[in-house]
């Protein structure tokens, strides 16, 4: 494919140079708010997806285990309707910890010292 004359080629950079231009002028989008998982939710659901898998890859490569895939499926139900109800009564509690000034461990409520 042969170059595009230069009177082409001038006029496609200028385009680029404006909307360069355009776009570092326009005024920045509106910061959306970050998304936070439920915990109550998607913890659980990740427990029972990869129960699901192991279960799979366990069928998949010794087709007579179903008796073990079977416990390992209901192994994860089972924890995920109990990491459900624990995770749901402690909501409030779950994140990261937070240390003050002295080393010790604060408790929710407990605001950072200065």
């Amino acid at each position: 494919m042969a170059d595009p004359p230069d009177a082409v080629r001038q006029v496609l950079d200028a385009g680029i140079f404006a909307w360069l231009l355009i776009i570092l002028g326009a005024e920045p989008a509106p910061a959306k708010p970050h998304w936070n998982p439920d915990p109550a939710i998607y913890g659980p659901a990740v427990l029972f997806a990869t129960s699901l898998v192991a279960s799979f890859l366990l069928l998949r490569s010794e087709p007579d285990m179903k008796g073990a895939a079977l416990a390992i499926t209901l192994a994860g139900v089972i924890g995920a309707i109990l990491l459900w109800r624990f995770v749901r009564s402690h909501r409030d509690e779950i994140g990261e910890a937070r240390f003050g000034p002295d080393g010790r461990l604060l408790g929710p409520q407990d605001p950072p010292k200065p």
